[in-house]
Parts: C-alpha cells; sequence; structure tokens
C-alpha cells in the first residue's frame, strides 16, 4: 500500500512540475512529502476549508465581476488545498498547504519564474519580489506585466502568506494588467485576511 501511495505522490509531482493544470489553476512546485503523508504513511485531506480563508466579497472587491468561490479537491490527497473564484474565462485561485516554516521565499521565487524566459541568464533576478511587514510569519508578492524587453513573457499577480508550517498561495492575475501600486496594496490586504484564516 505504502509503495502505491509512493507511486501516485510521484505521478502528482511530474504531472504538477508539467504545467498540466489549465492557465487559470498554475500550481507552485507541489511539496515532496505532505506532513500528514510522512506521519503516517497516507496522504489525508486537508483539515482547513480553503474557500473560508478568503471571504467572496473580500476577492469581488479586488478583482471586479469575481464569483462565489467554489472548492478544488483535484490536489487533495497530496495536501493542497484550494479554492477557485471564477472571472470571466479566468479565475482567482487560492492554494493552501504545508510547506515548512521559513519556506515562502524560495515557493516565491519559483513562482517568480513562470512569468520569465527561461532563457535569460539573470531570470532568477528579473522579477520584483515585495515582502509585506506584519502580514502573517512571513509573506511578500509580486506585480508583473509582459515586458519584452525585461524578459517577462507574461502578466501574473501571486501572493503568498506564511503562517507557521502553513503557506498560502494566492494568485490574482487580473491585477497585474492596472497600477501595480494599487495592485499590491491590495494584495497586502487580502494578505492579511489569509493570515488571519490560516
Amino acid at each position: 500500500m505504502r509503495q502505491m501511495v509512493w507511486s501516485m505522490m510521484a505521478m502528482a509531482i511530474l504531472v504538477g512540475g508539467a504545467g498540466c493544470k489549465r492557465s487559470d489553476q498554475a500550481v507552485v512546485p507541489t511539496p515532496a512529502v505532505p506532513a500528514a503523508a510522512t506521519a503516517i504513511g497516507e496522504p489525508t485531506s486537508p483539515a482547513l476549508h480553503p474557500c473560508a480563508i478568503l471571504t467572496d466579497s473580500s476577492v469581488a472587491l479586488a478583482v471586479a465581476d469575481a464569483q462565489a468561490g467554489q472548492r478544488v479537491d483535484d490536489d487533495e490527497a497530496v495536501g493542497i488545498s484550494a479554492c477557485r473564484w471564477p472571472v470571466g474565462a479566468g479565475a482567482v485561485v487560492l492554494q493552501v498547504f504545508d510547506a515548512g516554516p521559513g519556506s515562502l521565499a524560495d515557493h516565491l521565487r519559483a513562482a517568480s519564474l513562470e512569468v520569465v524566459e527561461f532563457r535569460r541568464p539573470d531570470a532568477a533576478s528579473v522579477v520584483r519580489l515585495v515582502p509585506f511587514d506584519g502580514v502573517g510569519d512571513e509573506a511578500g508578492a509580486y506585480v508583473e506585466q509582459i515586458d519584452s524587453k525585461r524578459g517577462i513573457r507574461k502578466s501574473n499577480a501571486v501572493l503568498m502568506v506564511q503562517k507557521g508550517n502553513r503557506l498560502a498561495v494566492l494568485r490574482v492575475p487580473q491585477l497585474a494588467d492596472g497600477d501595480r501600486a494599487l495592485a499590491l496594496a491590495s494584495m497586502k490586504k487580502l494578505g492579511m485576511q489569509i493570515a488571519s484564516g490560516l
């Protein structure tokens, strides 16, 4: 049974790394071994309801026309809890998983590479990462628009909040097309609500 669990987890990690999700559900690298699986040898569903962490009204205030949040259970078997707020053809997506304390910087840097031209030797430093003091144990975000001169191949806005072992990742691509300063201010407010719910 344990061998079957490890095989399923390896497959999930490979699928996640290959980017087989819809573009509105891009994910950060899946944690290799969720804490629940390590403790008892079997993955378990996350205890918290992800759509209860961030209110529909808060998402709608940040992103016009955002619909009610819907739980996404595709990755709960590997310890990732998610909620999706449809917005036209896209969505705002919140993911929560156990990542270990102090891992936010690594996850945020990995997520930032999704919008960069990978062949650039300076890819790791192209995206402007912004820390948010006083939000959870640690928080940060980036907001970038397509910019071929800087090596940004697609627009996106990503927020991460860490509290204890729990890491929350909020993707709000709709904010990337507006004013960057306003988008970051909006994301900090969302981060504060997320932190209070973790």
